[in-house]
């Protein structure tokens, strides 16, 4: 891009020239959802966070979808791992334990793993109420198979959950 105007162009739709919330990109998700449109920088950013970062990294999906189930005034890009910048360098370090895996070649930097990783537990550690290393001791939630099961539907069905639902509620 070596034409100015071009640069300029990209650079204002860039994370850092918005402060959209989760909340509102939760409105924004139901508005397209509904077959309404979007303001052009908002359909830029919204369409940059929730759907080019998922294609690079499949697991910003499912941290996106936890994100936008909060609902919250924070700054989404200050929370989703992959809308931190530097997630698409050639040298950032990448998970070594996955190194051998097929169709991890173009894995996220590490960084954004463990950032992914501890986005799903504190959501998860959140919705049941507990840390995550009290329900997996504690027999009264079914040892860790059970909790291992448990976690699997909450990152599979999160979004549609209503606020307060625990794992109890799963046993009614």
């Amino acid at each position: 891009m070596g034409d100015p105007k071009q640069r300029e162009v990209v650079d204002a739709f860039g994370y850092q020239h918005h402060s959209y919330s989760s909340g509102q990109f939760r409105s924004f998700a139901e508005r397209v959802a509904l077959g309404g449109s979007l303001a052009p920088d908002a359909g830029a950013i919204f369409l940059a966070a929730m759907i080019a970062e998922a294609r690079r990294n499949p697991n910003a999906h499912v941290t996106n979808m936890l994100l936008i189930a909060t609902g919250d005034t924070k700054r989404i890009t200050d929370q989703a791992p992959m809308t931190g910048g530097k997630t698409d360098t050639a040298t950032a370090p990448r998970d070594p334990t996955l190194a051998t895996v097929p169709g991890t070649r173009n894995q996220p930097p590490t960084f954004v793993t463990d950032d992914e990783i501890a986005l799903v537990r504190q959501s998860y550690e959140q919705r049941q109420n507990a840390p995550l290393s009290e329900l997996v001791t504690d027999p009264a939630y079914g040892g860790l198979v059970e909790i291992r099961r448990d976690l699997i539907k909450f990152l599979t069905t999160e979004a549609t959950r209503p606020a307060g639902w625990r794992i109890d509620d799963a046993r009614r």
